[in-house]
């Protein structure tokens, strides 16, 4: 997640807000945490991070809230 961001050093995952489970349509593992970073303009942005793992490799999803 880190090596995908702009400044990865401003990667910053909130606090319990990490969730464990399956997807709802493929049964596969998910993985989701809320998380800050800054974007280009050197503004924290909040952000979601969904990990889902397949059969053919890890995806990654990173929506703004």
């Amino acid at each position: 997640m880190r090596s995908r961001l702009h400044y990865p050093t401003s990667f910053s995952v909130k606090l319990f807000t990490t969730s464990y489970g399956r997807s709802t349509t493929t049964n596969e593992p998910l993985v989701r945490f809320d998380f800050d970073a800054l974007n280009g303009f050197g503004l924290r942005v909040p952000q979601v991070a969904r990990c889902i793992q397949r059969a053919t490799g890890l995806e990654v999803y990173v929506d703004v809230e």
